[in-house]
């Protein structure tokens, strides 16, 4: 569904359904499968053309599910392109054109940038990004990771940390600051039988988390030139409980990966080891 509002510089999208097959794209090779995932709204505010440059383009995306799964993608499951299978010299064969622009951008680096340039950067570098009540589960049989975060906000301050709009210079050097603040995470790790049902579920290892961090960039003509500064703070005490049961399913499942990974057999070898090697339950609670 599409709500457009161009007097107010608005424009939202509700219920998407993130494509599968081109994130799984970008996982290729990775020991994970993107199985699926939903966006309950979008919503994109821009300020008024005149307060462009002053003022940040918001991006809000609420309820945000994501479905994950621990293991390579089998034969038959391979990703392909329009054009047939995709083959790894693609993007080796793809680098130099996709680095062309920056080579052009490094050759005229002592030129300065045109208005409508430093605008478009500007407004890219002060982008603020809110998140509001993302849940991710991966699923690793017998294991479940369960992770949410009920607030995140990526933003551009000044000097104080305080938010801000940041200007490139005419030569397209610019010092951001950048300031991630994440609330209410929940972690908890439960067992699922072969169904992905939760057979048993275990108290959280982590609740209502909260941090911060900031850094503080130095950019030449949008490239990264150097970290200056870099901070992380925590709201508050931040206290992981892991019981007996808990650490025997992640060393199982830590185990069960580095074996698959120096097999190199994606196709045979399971990622996690079958129910009948799983550790025996846990009478007892270990807190770190």
């Amino acid at each position: 569904h599409l709500n457009l509002s161009l007097w107010n510089g608005r424009i939202q999208l509700n219920d998407l359904n993130l494509n599968s097959s081109n994130i799984q794209k970008l996982l290729k090779n990775k020991p994970i499968q993107f199985v699926d995932g939903k966006v309950g709204s979008l919503c994109i505010t821009l300020p008024f053309w005149t307060n462009i440059t002053t003022q940040p383009t918001v991006i809000t995306l609420t309820d945000v599910d994501i479905e994950l799964k621990l293991g390579y993608a089998c034969e038959s499951e391979h990703i392909t392109s329009d054009d047939g299978p995709i083959d790894n010299n693609d993007e080796n064969e793809s680098g130099p054109a996709n680095n062309e622009p920056l080579d052009s951008t490094n050759n005229t680096a002592d030129e300065q940038p045109g208005y409508v340039r430093r605008m478009l950067a500007t407004i890219l570098a002060n982008i603020k990004v809110v998140f509001k009540n993302i849940s991710v589960h991966v699923s690793a049989e017998p294991l479940l990771l369960r992770w949410s975060i009920s607030y995140l906000l990526f933003r551009t301050t000044d000097t104080n940390w305080m938010e801000s709009m940041t200007q490139f210079m005419t030569n397209g050097c610019c010092t951001l600051n950048k300031h991630l603040i994440v609330e209410g995470i929940h972690l908890s790790i439960d067992e699922v039988d072969s169904t992905g049902s939760i057979k048993l579920q275990h108290d959280p290892i982590l609740q209502n988390a909260s941090f911060q961090m900031r850094a503080r960039l130095t950019f030449l003509n949008g490239i990264l030139l150097q970290v200056i500064q870099a901070d992380f703070l925590t709201h508050n005490n931040i206290h992981l409980k892991l019981n007996d049961r808990q650490l025997s399913l992640l060393i199982a499942v830590y185990s069960s990966l580095s074996e698959y990974n120096s097999n190199h057999n994606p196709e045979n070898q399971p990622i996690v080891k079958s129910t009948s090697q799983q550790p025996p339950p846990a009478t007892t609670a270990a807190t770190t």
